[in-house]
């Protein structure tokens, strides 16, 4: 089944919007139930937990704007359908962007206020 192209141009931002959720109801959770106060190595579970879902969700949104780079290239088709594969790797790299910039600071800022 060929999925419509209109799904690959919000996929990045969709990927990113899934990220956002479980990050954010990790950090609901882990203040609700007291992970910043379990330590774990030089930190406590609650920032292993949010900066390693952000880092498991790095990878899916890299691989998916490589692929649809691969797929815009290959793309013999020409009108709105090489527009759309344009459309989707670009929305797919800022996806990946947004990803990387707004979820540093579960690395870097204090977890529980």
């Amino acid at each position: 089944m060929k999925v419509p192209a209109m799904i690959w141009v919000v996929a990045g931002f969709v990927g990113w919007a899934a990220a956002f959720g479980a990050i954010y109801g990790f950090h609901g959770i882990g203040c609700a139930y007291g992970w910043d106060a379990v330590p774990l190595g030089p930190t406590n579970l609650h920032r292993v937990v949010q900066v390693g879902a952000w880092l498991a969700f790095l990878p899916p949104l890299l691989l998916l704007a490589l692929w649809l780079r691969c797929r815009r290239t290959q793309a013999n088709e020409g009108g709105s359908t090489r527009w759309l594969a344009l459309v989707g790797e670009t929305t797919a790299w800022a996806g990946f962007a947004a990803a990387v910039i707004t979820f540093a600071p579960t690395a870097t800022t204090s977890v529980c206020v």
